[in-house]
């Protein structure tokens, strides 16, 4: 049993300290000032109070290479007037001919004409003069796909565990990119070839709710195309976390269940070996309770503890979140449990997401 504890302890820190490395080896990306053209795409349901600041952000960067979508997703509020109010002649509103995110993507790259999509969630805040930067990104890459940087702000209760566990995920997707083998991404802003979007589009897995942006690095993958991270503090869009504790756990859950459906192999290999690390974590931790024997426990944490804070502390820093560097010291600790805790879940609860039950 020691053999096995100290296999998996090992792969998982050469791990992170290997995405650690890559994080901090990003592919240049050069800029210039001819611009692509790319369509952009936002799929939204109730994005109410949001809708209005993103429209009005992507209509001040707005180029004539830019052509604007809002797909409703059967919003129940006034999303769809205001997002026509507002664009009028200078975008294209329209109701999704499916049901779910996925659906209403499909739908906007559907009526899209343009080489690239830049997908955005509603709910983004973007800084001046994005859109032209990430144009510029797409004109100067031989990529298929691009990741944007996405900086979270949360402020329910568990904001500092949420904020560094999108961070933690974010040096995932940066560095698995960067090693060429890509295993995440975020639809809160991404771009791709409109051509390998809807040749990919059944290998998303329309039947779960979530998982339209890594479904598609796994198939871009499986293609042979090429995925990219802008490492472009410019280019970091920030985004809003969760309203309470009970939402986080539900987006989480929500985001677990699609591991289920991975066939990347080197993804699983990375979701096992967190998975593994955790529940190996978790019972040294629980065995050092009933034994008094800390000593073992101290040693596992005190390792996780410089890794994380050595992986991190400058991902933070970098992505906005400076704040967060001292809750390192009490979130490390408490992160495998709170994996273990979303893992466990995932099998007695059903989670909602945009007043739908999943």
């Amino acid at each position: 049993m020691t053999i096995i504890f100290f296999i998996v302890f090992a792969n998982y820190f050469i791990l992170i300290l290997l995405l650690g490395w890559y994080w901090h080896k990003p592919s240049i990306l050069t800029k210039n000032t001819n611009f692509a053209k790319a369509d952009v795409i936002v799929a939204c349901r109730n994005e109410a109070p949001n809708i209005t600041s993103l429209l009005m952000a992507l209509l001040a960067q707005k180029t004539k290479e830019i052509e604007l979508y809002v797909v409703d997703d059967h919003s129940t509020d006034n999303t769809m007037e205001l997002a026509s109010t507002i664009l009028q002649e200078n975008g294209c509103v329209i109701s999704s001919t499916g049901e779910g995110k996925k659906a209403a993507l499909k739908t906007g790259a559907v009526q899209a004409s343009n080489p690239w999509l830049i997908m955005l969630d509603a709910d983004v805040e973007l800084p001046e003069n994005w859109l032209q930067n990430a144009m510029a990104v797409l004109h100067s890459t031989d990529a298929d796909v691009v990741l944007f940087p996405i900086s979270l702000d949360s402020k329910n209760p568990l904001a500092a565990l949420e904020e560094l566990d999108f961070i933690s995920l974010m040096v995932t997707t940066a560095a698995t990119a960067n090693m060429g083998q890509p295993t995440m991404a975020n639809g809160a802003a991404l771009a791709v070839k409109r051509e390998l979007w809807l040749d990919a589009s059944a290998e998303l897995n329309p039947q779960i709710a979530s998982g339209d942006d890594v479904f598609l690095v796994h198939a871009a993958k499986r293609k042979k195309k090429k995925v990219v991270w802008a490492h472009d503090a410019s280019l970091i869009v920030k985004t809003k976390g969760t309203c309470d504790a009970k939402a986080l756990l539900h987006q989480r859950i929500r985001w677990g269940k699609k591991a289920t459906k991975y066939s990347d192999v080197f993804t699983n290999y990375l979701s096992w070996s967190v998975f593994l690390f955790s529940m190996a974590y978790v019972a040294m931790g629980i065995t050092a309770v009933f034994t008094l024997n800390f000593l073992p426990f101290l040693a596992l944490f005190a390792v996780k503890l410089v890794v994380d804070l050595f992986v991190l502390t400058p991902a933070a820093a970098w992505l906005g979140n400076k704040k967060r560097r001292v809750d390192i010291l009490w979130v490390s600790p408490l992160h495998p449990f709170f994996i273990l805790t979303i893992a466990l879940l995932g099998f007695v609860v059903r989670p909602t997401w945009k007043d739908r039950r999943i």
